[in-house]
């Protein structure tokens, strides 16, 4: 009996052995996690750019069109109906040439009788002179001088009314504009026509009122000529910046002149002539102001509080604030006249 409780127990010790090895397999040990290493965030990051000298000027900029410096519109001084147009596009002209014609009616012949009158009642003034003071009375003389008086200014007036009918030409030159047809109906004083002597040409280019203000003669000018080089040029006639301006015309004209124009139109085998046929258009900057070696920065490295002005400089990890002042400013770049130097890192928006 002893002998077998001992062998239940070995038995037993077996058993609780085996199961608790059996746990241990089915439940196994848990492993702990390590603790995510922390890192600094990334500095925030800034655009810099630094202070350099530079050149920098401010410039009003357009098209402007080749145009004879004697040159002008030419009207009929009333309305009516258009005659005869006497010259085409392009055709070269004489001084006092009869250019177009309004419809008179008979007005030539009625100025021909007026005439006529005229020269009769001069005759007869002259005997009633040599008859005065026998067979002439003051009162008769006085009359025929009256009627002498009357037929002067009876001519004048249709003289004046076939005038106004007529366009003359001015000077010598060539038609570079003609919008009349004949039987079409003109107002007065409406430009029909435009004449131009190529002899001496130079440049014309509109300009707002708001700009007109800056512009006086002998700035400096740019022009390009086709796809070259910009040539050199000066503002030589600018109209008054209180000029009225005339209906449809939405800007003023200033005028300029290329450097050696002529000598240049020669070199591509131009002459003034063809230069004005083509009514060429040149991209044309005016300078109003301009400075070599200034200090520069982008505008997106100006920044404004209120009244003050000022930049962001980046000193090693710092940023402090310096307030600057101002001179030219264009769409890419600005004049700093106080407050920094060449070489500064600026921070910009």
């Amino acid at each position: 009996m002893n002998r077998l409780s001992k062998i239940f127990s070995i038995f037993s010790l077996f058993l609780i052995a085996a199961f608790f090895l059996a746990g241990c397999a089915l439940f196994p040990e848990e492993k702990v996690s390590e603790a995510p290493v922390l890192k600094e965030p990334p500095a925030p990051r800034v655009n810099v750019v630094k202070v350099e000298r530079g050149y920098i000027s401010e410039e009003i900029t357009g098209l402007a069109r080749v145009a004879a410096k004697n040159e002008r519109s030419l009207y009929f001084a009333k309305s009516g109906r258009v005659k005869d147009v006497l010259v085409d596009y392009g055709d070269w002209v004489v001084e006092g040439q009869i250019l177009a014609r309004l419809e008179v009616g008979d007005l030539e012949n009625e100025l021909a009788l007026a005439r006529l009158d005229l020269e009769k009642i001069e005759l007869e003034l002259e005997r009633m002179k040599f008859l005065h003071g026998t067979l002439v009375s003051d009162y008769d003389l006085r009359l025929k001088e009256i009627d002498y008086e009357k037929e002067k200014l009876r001519i004048a007036r249709l003289e004046n009314i076939l005038y106004s009918s007529t366009i003359y030409a001015p000077f010598n030159g060539r038609i570079t504009s003609l919008s009349i047809r004949e039987t079409g109906m003109v107002e007065e004083f409406a430009e029909v026509m435009v004449i131009a002597d190529p002899a001496e040409l130079e440049l014309q280019m509109n300009v707002t009122q708001r700009n007109i203000s800056k512009i006086v003669p002998g700035l400096k000018a740019r022009v390009q000529l086709g796809q070259g080089a910009w040539l050199p040029a000066e503002v030589t006639r600018v109209p008054s910046p209180s000029a009225e301006l005339a209906p449809g015309q939405p800007d003023l004209r200033v005028r300029l002149e290329i450097f050696d124009f002529e000598e240049i139109l020669a070199e591509s085998n131009l002459s003034p002539e063809q230069v004005l046929r083509y009514n060429a258009l040149l991209p044309t900057a005016i300078i109003i102001q301009e400075k070599e070696d200034a200090l520069l920065l982008p505008p997106a490295a100006i920044r404004e509080y209120g009244s003050r002005t000022f930049v962001l400089v980046k000193e090693g990890d710092y940023r402090r604030e310096i307030d600057v002042k101002l001179g030219i400013q264009t769409d890419t770049r600005v004049e700093i006249l106080e407050g920094l130097e060449e070489g500064q890192e600026i921070i910009t928006r």
